[in-house]
């Protein structure tokens, strides 16, 4: 009954029909939010349909025309996972335009939406719609009404109101920011370091470069104890194989690429003559160390993220796609480190394994498949490439194998997509930029363990990519 408890009576009730209109303020913003969101789903709804089918189809058909390819010339489980990848990127390039307009609309109409919340509502709203249900919910079930009948302990009552009051504008004050302060947090935490690659600063000028507008190089900062005798860090040879020796492999290499200056042009010219075929790597040499054949890879991998992919969706259903085609596949591109890996043995479209002095000659045009000296399912001879490709890419048969240290073994790989002269990819209905999509970061010639080991690393960059 004394003047100050009075007061604060006073002010509970007026805080009270506040806190009643801010209710009913956003009751009416969140009706309005709620139509507006379900005219914006519906269009959204439609336009993800049509994208979704269109992409489908589109890829299902680009799909079995690679399928039928690979029939003919053999492709690798390597080449079949880029060919679906660079293929489901197409199909969505294509159809982002029309898309895009169409999300216009959408934002034009929560634009209407949310002026129409503005004009009825007294009080901002919330940021995050998420925290506006939040604090609705937490004002609902607060206790602010007085009593009306006299307690007998007047001062205890008015204390408890006072602890409940603070109580949820405490709760109320955490809840709005806590989500603001973990996102500064997570931006001020140090991110751990990863893998490094060479970079543009370490190549020479390309005015230097003796295959311009193409630079084949040693990639040391991965594999430093890669050396190349004749020519270190600088240009390596095209067209002639080179020796390369590592801590773990010792061999030559022959990187053979249509339209780029060679310093081999006739046995170029010879190699690529009525054939499909742009890119040629092969790696002859052995192993310095026992390994298991399910545990060697090849493949590409980047330290910054890939640009202009399709959304997660899209990658992620193709990934698992792949995944069961190629077991032992290892495909991340939507990371901050990106990479597609693939089995060595089993990706290489020949692969040979001879004593030493009975390997065939590196520069060859074709090589004989032959894995008789693994033994088991290989010792008689007869399981071609495409049988052999699908045995050893289920990491649990390539398991049985093992490469020895006195066998030398043959690896050759090519392709007919990959366009090294323009970089970029023929997908035979449309061409592919690779450079602004890969951040100025270079395809590789490599091999690794699955414990980060690299046996081989090799860069080809190109021009194009210097200027990204």
């Amino acid at each position: 009954g004394s003047p100050t408890n009075e007061k604060l009576k006073d002010a509970l009730i007026r805080l009270q029909e506040k806190t009643s209109r801010l209710m009913t303020s956003v009751e009416t913003s969140i009706h309005t939010m709620n139509e507006a969101n379900g005219r914006t789903a519906v269009l959204e709804a439609a336009v993800s349909s049509l994208t979704l089918g269109l992409i489908m189809v589109a890829t299902g058909v680009l799909i079995y025309t690679i399928t039928l390819e690979m029939r003919l010339l053999g492709l690798s489980h390597l080449i079949l996972i880029t060919n679906t990848m660079l293929c489901i990127l197409a199909v969505w390039l294509f159809g982002e335009s029309r898309r895009r307009k169409l999300e216009e609309h959408a934002s034009i109409l929560r634009s209407l939406a949310f002026a129409s919340v503005r004009q009825n509502s007294i009080f901002p709203i919330p940021e995050e719609y998420q925290e506006s249900e939040s604090a609705i919910s937490s004002l609902e079930k607060s206790s602010l009404e007085i009593s009306e009948d006299e307690e007998p302990c007047q001062e205890q009552q008015d204390q408890e109101q006072r602890e409940s009051i603070v109580a949820h504008l405490g709760r109320e004050i955490k809840m709005r920011w806590s989500r603001t302060i973990k996102k500064s947090l997570h931006v001020l935490q140090p991110k751990p370091e990863g893998k490094q690659m060479r970079d543009v600063s370490t190549l020479p000028d390309p005015s230097a470069w003796p295959h311009r507008p193409v630079l084949l190089c040693v990639n040391t900062p991965v594999c430093p104890d890669l050396k190349v005798p004749l020519h270190g860090d600088g240009p390596c040879p095209l067209g002639v194989p080179f020796e390369f020796s590592s801590d773990l492999f010792e061999g030559s290499c022959l990187v053979r690429l249509r339209d780029i200056p060679s310093d081999d042009p006739a046995s170029d010219a010879c190699y690529f003559q009525g054939r499909k075929r742009r890119f040629q790597s092969v790696i002859q040499g052995r192993f310095k160390e026992e390994l298991s054949v399910a545990d060697v890879m090849t493949g590409h991998e980047f330290v910054r993220k890939l640009r202009r992919l399709p959304p997660n969706f899209v990658l992620s259903a193709a990934t698992k796609l792949i995944g069961r085609l190629v077991p032992g596949g290892q495909i991340v591109l939507h990371s901050e480190q990106p990479q597609v890996l693939a089995n060595l043995t089993a990706s290489s479209q020949t692969v040979c394994a001879d004593q030493p002095g009975n390997e065939p000659n590196i520069t060859s045009n074709e090589f004989r498949e032959d894995l008789s000296l693994l033994g088991g399912t290989f010792a008689d001879r007869s399981m071609t490439s495409s049988h052999r490709k699908k045995h050893l890419s289920n990491p649990e048969k390539a398991c049985r194998y093992k490469f020895d240290t006195e066998t030398i073994y043959t690896f050759d790989f090519y392709q007919n997509l990959l366009d090294v002269g323009t970089y970029s990819l023929d997908l035979g209905f449309t061409n592919i930029g690779l450079a602004k999509s890969m951040d100025g970061q270079p395809i590789q010639v490599l091999s690794k363990t699955k414990d980060g080991r690299y046996l081989w690393s090799f860069q080809i960059w190109h021009e194009k990519l210097l200027s990204r």
